[in-house]
C-alpha cells in the first residue's frame, strides 16, 4: 500500500537533508510521518494474516508503529540521524526516481518493524527471544541456509536450491511435526537447523522459504514437547566460544575502531579515551552474546558503566546511547560476517 501523497511531498529534499545534516524539524516531522505510514501499513497487513497479536504486546497499531521507527530517527550530540545517515549515505538520491527512493525507504522501515518486533517478543518471551538469538547466530556460522524477504517479512531457504516460492508455505505445526519425527530431544538449534536444512531440500509440495519466525516458534514448540522448558547453552554458543572466536571478536572490534576513528575522534565528536571505551564496551558485549549470557536487560549500559564507574543513566541516554549502539551494531556485523566463512 503506497503513502498517501500529502506525505510524499518534497520526499527527496527532506530525505537529502536529513541525509546531510541540514534538515529542519519540519523536514524531520514529514520523514518520520512518512515512515510511520508505512511502518503502520505493514503493521495492519500483519494483523490480518494473523501474525501480530496486540492484545499480547499491549500497544495499539499506531503506537506500534511509533515504537518501530522510533530508533530510526534518533539523533547523537550533534544533531546526526546516525542510522537512516548509514542506510542512505551510499545512494545517489539525486540519480534515483522517487519510486526507487520510497522503496529504499520502505524497505528500511520493514526492517526496523522486525526488528522492533523481535525486540517486544524477546521483552515479552525470554525463551523465544533466545531461541531467536541462537538461530540467528547459527545461520551465519554454519552458512547452509540465505536469507531472504518476502512481503517485508524475513524468510530463510536452504542454499542452492530453487525455493518454491509458487507453492504454499509450510506451517508452524507441520515443521514441528517434520522435526519430532527426525530430531531427538538432546539435539541444539544447530543441529536442529541442519537437520531442517536437508528437509526442505527434499520438498516438493510445499514452499522451501520458510519464515523465520514460523522456524523459530517450531523450535520453541519442539523444545516444549520434548520437556526442554528453559533452553540450555546452545552447542552453536559452545562452538563459537572458542579462542579463535575471541580473537574474531577482538580483531572486528579493533577493525572497526580503526575505521571508525576518523568519524569520531578526528572530527571531535568524542575522545580518544571515551572512543576506547566504547569498545572496551563493545567486546564485553559480543563476548557475552557469544556464549548466550546476555543480561536480562540486554544492558549496554551496565557493560560500559563497567569501565565508566562514574557514568550516570542520563549521561549515557544524552551523549553516548546513539554513539555506542551503532558501533555496537556494525561491529556485531563483521563479526559474524567473519565467523559465517570460516
Amino acid at each position: 500500500m503506497s503513502p498517501p501523497l500529502h506525505l510524499l511531498r518534497n520526499f527527496r529534499s527532506n530525505l537529502a537533508s536529513a541525509i546531510t545534516n541540514a534538515y529542519s524539524q519540519r523536514q524531520l516531522d514529514d520523514l518520520i510521518k512518512l515512515s510511520h505510514s508505512l511502518a503502520f501499513s505493514f503493521i495492519r497487513t500483519k494483523l490480518l494474516t494473523g501474525k501480530i497479536n496486540l492484545k499480547i504486546i499491549g500497544l495499539t497499531d499506531t503506537d506500534l508503529a511509533f515504537d518501530c521507527v522510533a530508533d530510526l530517527y534518533q539523533r547523537d550530540h550533534d544533531g546526526t540521524l546516525l542510522h537512516l545517515k548509514a542506510y542512505f549515505e551510499s545512494i545517489s538520491i539525486d540519480e534515483l526516481s522517487e519510486e526507487a527512493l520510497l522503496g529504499h525507504l520502505r524497505r528500511l522501515v520493514f526492517s526496523r518493524v522486525n526488528q522492533g518486533l523481535f525486540r517486544i517478543y524477546n521483552e515479552l518471551d525470554p525463551g523465544l527471544g533466545k531461541i531467536l538469538r541462537n538461530i540467528k547466530i547459527a545461520l551465519h556460522s554454519q552458512g547452509n541456509f540465505a536469507e531472504l524477504e518476502k512481503f517485508g517479512e524475513p524468510y530463510i531457504v536452504p542454499n542452492f536450491c530453487d525455493p518454491l516460492l509458487h507453492l504454499p508455505e509450510l506451517l508452524e505445526d507441520e515443521l514441528t511435526n517434520r522435526l519430532r519425527k527426525t530430531c531427538s530431544a538432546s539435539d541444539r538449534i544447530p543441529k536442529l537447523l541442519a537437520k531442517l536444512n536437508s528437509l526442505l531440500r527434499i520438498e516438493r509440495d510445499c514452499s522451501r522459504a520458510v519464515r523465520l519466525m514460523s522456524v523459530a516458534y517450531a523450535l520453541r514448540s519442539f523444545y516444549s514437547h520434548s520437556q526442554l522448558n528453559t533452553i540450555s547453552l546452545p552447542e552453536v554458543d559452545q562452538t563459537l566460544l572458542t579462542d579463535d572466536a575471541i580473537r574474531t571478536i577482538h580483531q572486528s572490534c579493533e577493525r572497526m575502531k580503526k575505521l571508525n576513528f576518523p568519524q569520531y575522534v578526528l572530527k571531535k565528536k568524542v575522545t580518544l579515551r571515551q572512543f576506547n571505551l566504547y569498545f572496551a564496551a563493545i567486546e564485553d558485549q559480543l563476548r557475552e552474546e557469544c556464549i548466550g549470557r546476555e543480561n536480562e536487560d540486554g544492558s549496554l549500559f551496565d557493560k560500559l558503566k563497567n569501565h565508566q564507574m562514574r557514568l550516570t543513566k542520563g549521561q549515557y541516554i544524552r551523549y553516548h546511547k546513539n554513539i555506542l549502539e551503532y558501533l555496537l551494531r556494525s561491529t556485531r556485523k563483521n563479526a559474524l560476517n567473519v565467523l559465517g566463512k570460516e
